[in-house]
């Protein structure tokens, strides 16, 4: 199959997403393989509405955030392959098992990468891999 590229900045992810702000855990999409795979990025700021109480003085983004931006990732994927869902279709998407190998913090950036493993008519499956990356931004170090 022939990879494309595809970037979806922040207002062509909010034409496809139900969720909005604070609830968007996608700001890019930077890569596109249809059916395949898909690379989306969120950079953490400060500012992030789950931030001042997640931990007060000590910022941590949460996982269960990190968990909804890989599944909005999936969201995306399948929209961009097979077109809109349709009205009261809901995507199903499921973790069996998660494992965070470090915390994320403001300044941050996460890249999800999504791959298909499984795609049938009526169920798709798509992993993530071990975990979301994390690139720090300059000077800032691993706790």
């Amino acid at each position: 199959m022939l990879r494309k590229t595809v970037v979806l900045d922040t207002r062509r992810i909010l034409a496809i997403l139900p969720q909005r702000h604070p609830l968007v855990m996608v700001d890019r999409v930077l890569s596109f393989e249809a059916g395949r795979r898909l690379v989306g990025r969120k950079n953490i700021s400060v500012g992030d509405a789950v931030m001042p109480g997640h931990f007060p003085g000590h910022p941590i983004f949460p996982g269960a955030a990190l968990l909804e931006g890989l599944a909005q990732c999936c969201v995306l994927l399948f929209e961009l392959t097979h077109g809109p869902l349709r009205h009261g279709e809901v995507p199903l998407f499921g973790s069996a098992s998660a494992r965070f190998l470090g915390m994320v913090r403001p300044g941050d950036v996460v890249r999800f990468e999504i791959e298909v493993i499984k795609m049938t008519r009526v169920a798709r499956a798509a992993s993530a891999g071990p975990s979301p990356s994390i690139s720090r931004a300059p000077g800032m170090t691993w706790p």
